[in-house]
């Protein structure tokens, strides 16, 4: 397979909880354009929100105005856990390219499917684990967290039944600087330097990998759930 980005339609793994439901109206049935936000920071929301297709990214913005962003998030991803604790947002959420969305019923809803919702808990729960990973990310050297990136990113792939080896990055190379914590002009350079020693080809945003084994090293160890089909 050659590069592939995500495809548009992901199988909604929370289906039989939709199958019992009917679309609410406006933004709520859920297509957002590039740039459009789902939630700002701040703001009282009334369910977490399933995607199912496109890509979203979530940032916080420093007191001098610079986004950090803090995720990327995928189909089949859960954004927006706050009402289930009843807090407000801590972080914007925005769409990266066109993305559909669902807004899935809570444990606080007076809906009978919704008394107990171990599918909500187990995404909350997978979230604080991206949420540590992140934070190991931040502690690596520069080429660690380039390389860390593009092993998650391709185990990623290989999840949603795309290639391992060659994929596009939906994300901006800003954006991808702002989430690993680096100048953006470090990232083309680290990608750069990854080419030169044949590694991987880069083509734009299009990657494929030719040394993962490579990448593995820089990277300080097996990303979670690197497959020995890459490695």
């Amino acid at each position: 397979m050659t590069g592939q980005v995500l495809p548009f339609e992901q199988p909604d793994p929370l289906g039989s909880v939709r199958a019992r439901r009917s679309q609410p109206p406006g933004k709520a049935r859920g297509i957002l354009q590039r740039g459009e936000h789902l939630f700002h920071a701040g703001e009282n929301i009334e369910s977490p929100h399933l995607i199912i297709a496109g890509v979203l990214k979530s940032y916080v913005t420093d007191e001098n105005g610079e986004e950090c962003i803090i995720g990327f998030h995928m189909p089949g991803d859960v954004v927006g856990f706050e009402p289930l604790v009843g807090r407000k947002t801590y972080c914007s959420t925005m769409a990266l390219d066109t993305t559909k969305v669902l807004p899935l019923p809570h444990l606080g809803s007076p809906e009978p499917d919704t008394v107990n919702r171990p599918d909500l808990m187990t995404e909350m729960y997978r979230e604080i684990l991206r949420l540590v990973h992140l934070l190991q990310m931040d502690r690596g050297s520069t080429e660690g967290r380039v390389a860390r990136f593009l092993l998650d990113y391709s185990e990623l792939q290989a999840q949603r039944g795309c290639s391992r080896r060659s994929f596009v990055l939906p994300m901006a190379r800003y954006d991808l600087a702002r989430y690993l914590g680096l100048a953006t002009e470090t990232v083309s350079r680290v990608l750069s330097r990854f080419r030169d020693r044949g590694w991987l080809s880069v083509d734009n945003n299009h990657i494929t990998i030719h040394e993962p084994a490579s990448l593995l090293g820089t990277a300080g160890g097996p990303a979670s759930g690197v497959s020995s089909d890459l490695q």
